[in-house]
């Protein structure tokens, strides 16, 4: 079985680096409103707010939210982006029950993200987040921030 192990301290360093005004209101505004099943930007905005918690269960809630999206919406790469974060934060906090499976999980939406939309300031954070959660090359991370 696969496990990541890179320090927690580094996956926070990293996401700290994709905070915005935009995010934070938008997170504040989500835990308050009522979810339509059909409404991906509600859907997006709270498994980021969930995510956000940096709790074992907001972080499986965000990742089952990003695959309803997912499913109403397939190719969306902010949805994607967070997906892969959230799975590389499970693999390397341990919160995931498969680890090998998470891990995948991250490095498919990393590459679907960096694919689809690489000048995105959004997708790059997630993206570098996501290399440094699963182990990944601290190098192509740091260049991704840098972007």
């Amino acid at each position: 079985m696969s496990r990541c192990t890179m320090p927690p301290a580094c996956t926070v360093a990293s996401a700290a680096q994709i905070w915005s005004t935009i995010d934070l209101s938008e997170r504040q505004r989500s835990r308050s409103s009522q979810l339509n099943h059909a409404d991906c930007y509600a859907l997006y905005w709270h498994a980021h707010a969930r995510f956000r918690e940096w709790t074992p269960e907001g972080n499986r809630e965000a990742i089952r939210l990003c695959a309803r999206i997912e499913a109403i919406e397939p190719g969306n790469v902010l949805v994607s982006a967070l997906a892969g974060f959230c799975n590389g934060v499970a693999c390397q906090a341990g919160w995931a029950d498969d680890p090998a499976a998470s891990r995948a999980a991250a490095v498919r939406h990393l590459q679907f993200a960096l694919a689809t939309d690489p000048n995105n300031v959004e997708v790059l954070g997630y993206a570098a987040g996501t290399m440094v959660s699963i182990g990944g090359d601290m190098r192509v991370a740091d260049r991704l921030i840098d972007r």
